[in-house]
């Protein structure tokens, strides 16, 4: 078993890396078992081949140890036992990320996936999720008392994760991405003690879209939106042809649609060819749904249902599932004009796998607007998320998807003259490299919240 040890400086930057002694580092993770209600699983034992694989397939690392923690209290115990002991560690959610950050070699994995209960407080209006929890989870319960928040378009995508980066998704006109109902968290900072921050508190603007960077969070508070028994969903198909004109429109549909109606475009193999689609979620019935996307796109659904919220969440699942290899870019823009589109479907139909895909992720409305006391999102103003969703299964396969994948990244940052993007849809090689959708934090803040050996 060999396990890094990583040094930080006071900023929070990594000095150096070694390995320290073996036996000490065993002798680290049997006080984590005494200690805390924790399961520690390393190389060889039942369980840990399946809990190191993630969301992405091209991510095959092995963590010297993965502690999976049972209860969200222990969490804090467990990360002071791992930074006393000078281990590094990093710490997974949903694990959906497609760079895979919550998993390194050599490193302990922290697992958080266990801790997935979710509450709402009727009287209080507010819904209090575990860090490990999934976007399901939280769905299940709040809808119940009929509330939802911004919750992505999977509903197996990790809750913590996706609002710490922003959180695009199908409620987002109304309201807002799912940082801005972000109103408490309990995070562990550098000396692994938990804080809690509240609405109001200024420290809390950090962690409404800062990423991933910041402390370990355990906990999350939400005050969610009144969501009705159903939403209207369904789509609008056209020929790849008429996709330069759909993905146009989408520009004007920042200002034109309402609040209450999400839409959202994608290029893809259907019907056996390429096609271009815009799906579309509203909380509105189907004849007020259908008025509004005739007005913008000048286009009749081809398929329309009214079905509950937790159905919609669902509908992506299968083609966003765990267990196959992806490697994705994007860029954020203010506008998408008919040359940019014609490329696109160009470049779309020299695709190696016909289970790629690209979107166009549509900010308007509340997520256009800074919330009450601020977030650390700072791309509202690019509100077109251009991704390239390139997904295939094949090992072999991966120098000429991910080239594949580059030249359109390349064709996008070319036609508009940005870089920067949603940092949730980050690849591993972005990270560092590519702007990203969140704050740029000080080295006070990194140094405030960043318990030693987190990685």
């Amino acid at each position: 078993m060999a396990i890094c040890q990583t040094n930080l400086d006071r900023h929070g930057v990594r000095d150096r890396e070694d390995t320290i002694n073996v036996s000490q580092a065993e002798a680290i993770l049997r006080a984590l078992e005494r200690e805390t209600e924790s399961i520690v699983l390393e190389p060889g034992r039942h369980g840990y081949e399946d809990a190191r694989k993630v969301f992405n397939d091209c991510i095959d690392r092995r963590p010297a140890a993965i502690v999976r923690v049972r209860d969200s209290r222990d969490i804090a115990k467990s990360v002071r036992i791992l930074a006393e002991g000078g281990l590094s560690f990093t710490v997974r959610g949903g694990g959906h990320g497609i760079a895979g950050t919550c998993v390194r070699d050599g490193a302990v994995m922290l697992d958080l996936s266990l801790t997935r209960k979710v509450t709402y407080d009727d009287d209080l209006g507010i819904a209090t999720s575990e860090a490990g929890a999934l976007w399901c989870d939280y769905d299940a319960v709040t809808t119940r008392y009929g509330y939802a928040s911004t919750g992505g378009i999977v509903s197996h995508t990790g809750v913590t994760g996706l609002t710490l980066g922003g959180g695009l998704g199908w409620l987002m006109g109304e309201a807002g991405l799912a940082c801005d109902s972000l109103v408490g968290l309990t995070v562990i900072d550098s000396r692994a003690e938990s804080q809690y921050l509240r609405e109001g508190d200024p420290e809390l603007r950090s962690f409404r879209g800062s990423g991933r960077s910041l402390g370990v969070v355990t906990e999350l508070r939400f005050r969610p939106r009144p969501i009705g028994s159903t939403v209207t969903s369904g789509r609008i198909t056209v020929l790849l042809s008429a996709s330069a004109e759909l993905l146009t429109r989408c520009s004007l549909a920042i200002e034109d649609s309402p609040d209450w109606l999400t839409v959202s475009p994608l290029l893809l193999w259907a019907d056996g060819e390429w096609r271009a689609v815009l799906d579309f979620v509203s909380t509105r019935g189907k004849e007020e749904t259908s008025k509004a996307l005739k007005k913008t796109f000048d286009r009749e659904p081809t398929h329309l249902q009214e079905v509950p919220y937790l159905v919609v969440q669902r509908q992506f699942d299968d083609e966003l599932r765990f267990g196959r290899r992806n490697y994705w870019k994007s860029v954020a823009m203010s506008s998408i004009d008919m040359n940019l589109g014609r490329a696109l479907a160009d470049h779309l139909q020299r695709s190696p796998s016909r289970q790629t895909f690209i979107s166009v992720d549509v900010m308007h409305g509340r997520a256009l607007n800074e919330p009450p006391g601020g977030s650390s999102y700072k791309l509202r103003g690019r509100p077109l998320v251009v991704l390239f969703n390139t997904i295939w299964q094949d090992m072999k396969e991966d120098p000429e998807n991910i080239q594949w994948c580059r030249e359109g990244f390349a064709l996008l940052s070319s036609s508009s003259r940005e870089s920067s993007t949603y940092s949730n849809y980050f690849s591993e090689d972005d990270i560092g490299v590519q702007p990203g959708s969140e704050a740029v934090l000080s080295g006070e803040e990194v140094a405030r919240w960043t318990p030693d050996g987190l990685m």
